[in-house]
């Protein structure tokens, strides 16, 4: 099976990188999906169905956490990560300006993701 090769990145601005001076508002929305897709993508094919079965017939909230982690687990926990990473962006913002810049980034972001079946 042939894949389309892979698109050049799109880099921020290198004065900005190369000073130290650039923030999350420099990366361009759509290379900002393409990095989380490719490592949502990384977890979520090493998910075997053994990972879903074990989960699945462990009930309680004390033995999931018994359990050990998995590539499930894993996935999981990396979805709770980027969403406290994203809210925590939002509301650590200088003020309510920047607040919404980053809000209207991450909702580009959203937007730009490739949907895998």
């Amino acid at each position: 099976m042939f894949s389309p090769p892979n698109p050049h990145p799109i880099l921020p601005n290198p004065d900005k990188v190369n000073s130290g001076r650039w923030t999350l508002l420099d990366i361009h929305p759509q290379e900002m999906a393409r990095q989380l897709s490719n490592l949502d993508w990384d977890l979520y094919s090493q998910i075997r169905p053994r990972h879903a079965l074990r989960f699945v017939f462990t009930k309680k909230e004390k033995d999931i956490s018994e359990v050990k982690e998995d590539a499930l687990i894993s996935y999981l926990n990396h979805g709770h990560r980027l969403s406290n990473w994203v809210a925590s962006e939002i509301m650590n913002a200088e003020d309510s300006s920047t607040r919404l810049q980053l809000l209207r980034l991450f909702i580009h972001i959203a937007e730009v993701l490739p949907i895998r079946p």
